[in-house]
């Protein structure tokens, strides 16, 4: 079985604990089975309580963290030009480099090219808060894009950087429809007609993405499915139908386990 998760920011934790990527104690784990093949996204997540400055450091420590722990554990790093369908053919673990949080460009527009560079594939807008791309879900500002932010996504689409609109607000999800062209997707978002959480999509925001050619990535965190554990595997099969529907096309859902994050 050949397996592509959207979001996993376990990086953040081995590297601020100055661990190995495969500590027994984490979440994730490499695939060990010669007949299937397995594509990561390791995000390192921002926190929205870093200034600028200390965002763009911990993103370029982790880019060097990542490539170093790939090469030790055999994980072949994907850059900017090369497909998911190479990586299901050629290897049994490979991974994208992503970024939760644009704070990490500290506000330098020529560092999109930089990331690109560096081989970031992925890039969530914002996390929960605002920063100088935009309004985060929680931020009170609903400002959407800044100027900044409309160059940034601008650059981000030039360079190749995947547009992610996880953790953003209403008003910034519409700027991005209004200011880009190519597909962008949702790395961790499940129904908001199923649970209501911010965080997650309506059905016209989910039908856009569709429509735009992007992903969506289901996030089994339980404040996102259902308040109930009990009902939560039934919970989880509601809302794969219920984004499913909203497509004339066959799609592929990606699943993503966040535990290291309540929200």
């Amino acid at each position: 079985m050949n397996f592509f998760d959207l979001h996993c920011d376990t990086l953040y934790k081995a590297v601020t604990e100055k661990s190995e990527l495969d500590n027994p104690s984490y979440e994730v784990k490499l695939n060990n089975d010669s007949k299937s093949h397995r594509l990561q996204c390791y995000a390192i997540w921002l926190p929205d309580t870093l200034d600028g400055n200390e965002a763009e450091k911990l993103f370029f420590e982790s880019a060097d963290y990542l490539k170093s722990e790939c090469n030790r554990l055999g994980i072949e790093l994907l850059g900017i030009g090369e497909f998911t369908d190479n990586a299901f053919f050629k290897y049994r673990n490979s991974a994208f480099f992503t970024v939760e949080n644009g704070k990490a460009l500290n506000g330098r527009i020529e560092n999109v090219k930089r990331f690109a560079e560096i081989g970031v594939r992925i890039m969530t807008l914002t996390w929960n808060e605002m920063n100088e791309i935009g309004s985060g879900v929680l931020s009170e500002d609903k400002c959407g894009l800044t100027d900044f932010g409309k160059l940034a996504v601008g650059e981000m689409e030039k360079y190749g950087i995947v547009i992610d609109i996880s953790h953003s607000s209403d008003e910034l999800f519409y700027d991005v429809v209004n200011q880009t062209n190519k597909p962008f997707i949702a790395t961790h978002s499940d129904s908001r007609t199923i649970t209501q959480n911010p965080r997650n999509l309506t059905d016209e925001q989910i039908k856009i993405i569709i429509q735009r050619g992007g992903l969506i990535g289901l996030n089994l965190h339980n404040a996102f499915l259902n308040n109930s554990v009990r009902i939560l595997t039934a919970a989880i099969c509601r809302v794969i139908l219920s984004e499913a529907i909203q497509s004339a096309k066959f799609m592929i859902f990606f699943l993503e386990i966040t535990t290291t994050k309540a929200f």
